[in-house]
Order: structure tokens, then C-alpha cells, then sequence
């Protein structure tokens, strides 16, 4: 015998923001309390045949998937049609109760297409400023020239990135005792560093502290040859960024000695492939990795080395493993500028004709 279908329940949600307005709210934000935290629901109006407003059509948005949305990592057809853990809700009207609030009750068949919104609607649309954040404050123009692939696009903007990463992580440490800084000093001290997976854990880690809105972002590229490349980000760390490199090519001879001698000694005493927590080394081994670290460390031009070697303590092999992580990262990015494939927009203006 077949059970009867469950009926619809009802939950009662308080109004957060009409994130896009007309003459009448079209899109919502609303919640509800569950638990220690909270629940997210978007609701969309759904027109009648005469372009009058018959019902709202609403669904459950997970944490993760409403941060996509605002970041602009989504449009709201996807939060509708393809997030996971959704959950479809309707209401015939989205006016406050005498308590400010709305009752949604559970829509439990498929949606049909006239109740999905639009594809390539996005978060910038919204007549609402809510959920953007301060966030960027600066752009930077790179000249690019030569030949480019796709690969090669991706490959440096993943190698900038970890750079940016780096240096606002480090900058989070001032604020000691905060989750941020927590968070960071973890990721110094929760990977093994084997593996090329430890590495990118590491820093996908420090990418991870900083927030949606202030993470370094990729915002166009024209590529003609010569073309350009913005890069969006906090002005302090693309300076310091657009520092490092300029940096590492003025010393690039001395920083390769120094690296090429500490991955030699560290090759040599077979200490690649032992993990960062590893204290299975001899003092006089322990002793030379620190002066061979030190050495490629200071020569690195990165921020916060104080810093990080309190949190490193007397971990020899992790800040071992993290100079030459770092090394690699600038000496690929800085690559690209040594090969004349890229620039920095104010030193061409600067350059002689």
C-alpha cells in the first residue's frame, strides 16, 4: 500500500534584506534561527499572466553557497537549480506578520521553469548594498607581451596568489589572539610539508583567512600582445607583492646560491622526504639546516620573518620547507617579468622610448 505524501510543513522567517527592488520586492533575503546559528532562505517573486505578483517561490541557501552568491562566484539560477542541500519553499505573500514574520511552506515537487530565475543574474544586480563589504581598494595594470597560453595565465595567477596570500597572512598576525591569526599560525604548524599536496595546503590555508571580499582576484585580461592583466587586491599587499618581485630579480644570483646550497644539504642528508614534524635529525644536522634556512630566509623578500619564526620555534625543517616554497613561487612569478612577458604598468611609463 502506498503512504499517502507527507503534507507541506511551514517555518516562520524574519526578513533580512530586499536585496532587488521595483516597484515591488523581487528578490529576498530571509532567516531563521537553527540552532547556535542561522538559516538562509531566498525568495523570488513569480508573476501572474497579467505581470502582477501571484506567489514567491523561495529556497534553503547553505552558508557556502550564499557567500558564492555574494562574491559573484554564482549567479541566483544556480542557488535554485543546482546548490547542493536546497530546499523549496512558497509563500503568497512576504508582507512582516504582526511579529515581523513571514511563514514559507515547504514546496515539495519539482520547480518548473517559470519558477527558476533567469540565468546571469547576479549578486551586482541588486538594488540592495547588503552583503558587500568593504572590500578591494586597489588595482594594479600588468603589460603583457610575447606568447601566452591559457596555462600560463592560470599557472601565474595561482603563483601570485600564494604570494598575496602570504604577505596578508602575515599581516594578520599583528592581531594576535584573533581567529585570524589562529588560523594562520595553524596552517605554519599543521602541514607535514611532503608532498607537493602539504605545500598547497599550506597556502589554500592562508587564502582561506582572508575574506571573500578582500582576496585577490583576477579582474580582466586583454591579451593582443601586447595586452594587459588587472589585478584587483588590497593596495598594501599588491605593493608589497609588486616589491617582492622586483626584489627577488635585483638579487636573483645570491638568492639561487642560497637555495641551490640548502636543497643540496637537504637532498643530501635526505631530508625532502621526511615530514616537518620529523625530529629524527642529529643536532649537527639540525644546527647546518638552520644556518642553510637563515641564510635563504634573509635573502627572501618577504614580509614578517620575526613573526614567523615565533611561530616556528625550533622547527629547523619547517622553515626549511617553507623558504623553498616560497622561492618557488617568486621565482616563477618573477620569471615572467625576467622574460620581458610581463610588466608593471607604471614602469613602462617610466621607461625611456
Amino acid at each position: 500500500m502506498t503512504k499517502p505524501a507527507p503534507d507541506p510543513k511551514s517555518i516562520r522567517v524574519g526578513l533580512v534584506e530586499h536585496l532587488f527592488e521595483t516597484d515591488i520586492p523581487v528578490v529576498s533575503l530571509f532567516k531563521k534561527k537553527a540552532g547556535k546559528g542561522e538559516q538562509h532562505f531566498i525568495a523570488c517573486s513569480i508573476p501572474d499572466e497579467n505581470g502582477e505578483v501571484d506567489h514567491y517561490f523561495a529556497v534553503f541557501v547553505g552558508r557556502k553557497h550564499l557567500i558564492r552568491y555574494f562574491s559573484e562566484q554564482c549567479d541566483l539560477r544556480y542557488l535554485f537549480a543546482f546548490a547542493s542541500g536546497r530546499k523549496y519553499y512558497e509563500a503568497k505573500t512576504i508582507k512582516p506578520d504582526a511579529k515581523g514574520k513571514v511563514v514559507l511552506t515547504e514546496f515539495l515537487q519539482a520547480p518548473s521553469e517559470s519558477q527558476l530565475p533567469d540565468s546571469r543574474f547576479f549578486a551586482s544586480f541588486h538594488t540592495s548594498e547588503y552583503g558587500f563589504e568593504a572590500g578591494m581598494e586597489g588595482e594594479q595594470r600588468l603589460l603583457i607581451d610575447g606568447n601566452w597560453n591559457m596555462q600560463d595565465f592560470g599557472a601565474f595567477y595561482q603563483k601570485f596568489s600564494d604570494i598575496y596570500s602570504y604577505e596578508q597572512a602575515i599581516e594578520y598576525l599583528d592581531d594576535g589572539g584573533s581567529s585570524r591569526a589562529q588560523r594562520v599560525e595553524k596552517a605554519f604548524l599543521s602541514k607535514p610539508f611532503k608532498g607537493g599536496s602539504s605545500y598547497m595546503g599550506f597556502f589554500n590555508d592562508l587564502f582561506d583567512v582572508i575574506p571573500h571580499r578582500e582576496r585577490p582576484s583576477l579582474e580582466g585580461i586583454e591579451y593582443h600582445s601586447p595586452g594587459y592583466v588587472d589585478l584587483s587586491g588590497r593596495d598594501q599587499i599588491l605593493n608589497s607583492v609588486e616589491r617582492n618581485i622586483k626584489l627577488f630579480l635585483k638579487n636573483d644570483e645570491s638568492i639561487q646560491v642560497a637555495h641551490d646550497n640548502l636543497r643540496g644539504f637537504m637532498s643530501k642528508s635526505k631530508l625532502l622526504r621526511i615530514t616537518g614534524r620529523s625530529p629524527d635529525i642529529s643536532p649537527k644536522v639540525a644546527e647546518e639546516l638552520t644556518e642553510l634556512s637563515d641564510v635563504l630566509y634573509d635573502l627572501l623578500p618577504v614580509g614578517g620573518k620575526d613573526k614567523v619564526a615565533l611561530i616556528i620555534g625550533k622547527k629547523p625543517i619547517v622553515k626549511a620547507k617553507i623558504a623553498l616554497a616560497l622561492f618557488r613561487r617568486l621565482k616563477y612569478t618573477a620569471l615572467f617579468f625576467a622574460q620581458g612577458r610581463l610588466t608593471y604598468a607604471e614602469s613602462m611609463e617610466s621607461s625611456p622610448n
